[in-house]
């Protein structure tokens, strides 16, 4: 629950993006992988009980409710920020779930003609595969910060040993071991960072896709016939297994606590970065919502939120797990494992 003065703070610059299929789904030259998902994760409601509203002088009638929905890593912020949030008497109710980016695309898959999405008015995903599911539910997304957070993306193995010159060399390798990246965003990276390279100058970006296709025909080979996926994780990985699994540094050092046999393993060319973005989706239908126009609710609660990660406050609290800043630098007073 939000409470009652205007905000005066300046306006940010938005930016539009029109999403692109290259960054989502695994579809490389006709090739449409199977996804799995694992559906919701468990509804939080944050300000959202009678006795606030009531204290706030506000009723169901001239409250706004604004759906959002924040991965895993970032849920426990984003409860912070929201709590933080001092009342401006706007009757704004927020609805935040916690999803990954897979969870959104299956919940947007079951949807059927006629029925509208269920796409939130505010979205913090966790991987840049978000492009292709507002794609698909034929949105645009208004980027309202590019990075509420960041952690990078590199690799973990058993073995400490001399890193793979580059992504590509990565992606060829049949040490690695990827995941769905519309679960895991370091997965994701891992098979767009090729592409990276070649912007560089290393490799080409036809190299790059011919890399791709046998690792994601052989990732959907796998789901169709209902195997497991991926037994081989950063929390079951030990000492002297080669493999290389894609992890941000995020969930490496989480795991470190548990499992002191990873080591992190980053390419020549450098670690990726995942950045958590937060993101407004939007469909070509237009009309007034809480999310357009001159009654933009979801865009100037989208703003308020991420001005908490900014502050002192917030950059703290990232620290805390184990997450660097919009600007990716490193973890103050903490164990990083790389610049």
């Amino acid at each position: 629950m939000f409470g009652a003065h205007a905000i005066t703070t300046p306006e940010p610059d938005h930016t539009s993006v029109d999403p692109s299929p290259r960054s989502g789904r695994w579809a490389v030259t006709g090739l449409v992988l199977v996804l799995v998902a694992a559906g919701w994760f468990g509804l939080q409601m944050f300000g959202g009980d009678e006795s606030s509203l009531a204290s706030a002088g506000c009723t169901s009638a001239t409250t706004t409710t604004v759906s959002m929905i924040v991965a895993p890593a970032l849920a426990d912020l984003v409860d912070e920020a929201v709590n933080s949030l001092a009342d401006n008497g706007q009757c704004i109710e927020l609805d935040v779930t916690t999803a990954t980016v897979a969870d959104v695309a299956a919940a947007q898959d079951e949807v059927g003609e006629g029925e509208e999405d269920t796409l939130p008015d505010l979205w913090v995903p966790d991987s840049p595969a978000w492009q292709s599911v507002l794609n698909e539910a034929d949105h645009t997304g208004r980027t309202l910060v590019p990075a509420l957070a960041s952690t990078p993306v590199a690799l973990a193995s058993g073995v400490s040993e001399q890193a793979p010159a580059t992504w590509l060399e990565v992606l060829s390798s049949p040490r690695l071991v990827v995941s769905d990246p519309l679960a895991s965003g370091a997965s994701a990276l891992t098979m767009l960072a090729p592409f990276s390279e070649a912007a560089e100058g290393i490799g080409s970006v036809s190299v790059a896709q011919n890399a791709i296709v046998p690792v994601a025909q052989a990732f959907g080979a796998e789901v169709a016939a209902g195997q497991v996926v991926n037994d081989l994780t950063i929390d079951t990985i030990t000492a002297g297994d080669d493999h290389l699994i894609p992890v941000t540094e995020h969930d490496l050092l989480i795991a470190r606590r548990g499992n002191d046999a990873l080591r992190w393993v980053v390419p020549a060319t450098g670690a990726a970065v995942l950045n958590f973005p937060l993101v407004q989706p939007q469909a070509p239908s237009g009309g007034i919502s809480v999310g357009s126009g001159s009654l933009d609710v979801a865009g100037r609660t989208g703003d308020r939120i991420a001005a908490w990660f900014t502050s002192e406050e917030g950059l703290a609290a990232l620290a805390g797990d184990q997450l660097r800043g919009a600007d990716g630098a490193p973890i103050a007073d903490a164990e990083v494992v790389g610049e």
